[in-house]
């Protein structure tokens, strides 16, 4: 697992790498852990210093137009929340993982969501 833009924390373990992975922009933190294609947990949080309400989201963006979308009800600044429904599970190769925190829970690329990239 790596990120478009953000730095890794490889472990290694039975010379398999396994990744914490968290970046964060426009007050909105993603942190995906996993092991190869297998993502354990994904969860959104404010950035430090931010106070964000809506509906925090995270999405998966699968080749092809394809998005999987996992939303929280409306949240007055979460410290984190967990996506149990985009984690413990096993990825395509090269899909992006999304998030970021909204008014709408409207199914749209945001100008100001941020991504990290699984892979290989």
């Amino acid at each position: 697992m790596a990120l478009v833009a953000g730095a890794a924390l490889p472990l290694v373990t039975n010379g398999v790498a396994s990744a914490t992975v968290a970046k964060c922009g426009h007050g909105t933190c993603i942190k995906v852990i996993g092991k190869g294609l297998h993502v354990s947990d994904v969860m959104v949080s404010v950035q430090r210093g931010h106070v964000r309400s809506g509906y925090y989201f995270a999405k998966v963006r699968y080749g092809g137009g394809n998005t999987e979308w996992a939303w929280s009800d409306w949240i007055n600044g979460a410290p984190v929340v967990y996506m149990s429904q985009l984690s413990s599970r096993n990825y395509p190769n090269g899909v992006f993982i999304c998030a970021g925190v909204e008014e709408t829970q409207d199914p749209l690329d945001y100008a100001d969501e941020i991504c990290i990239k699984v892979h290989k």
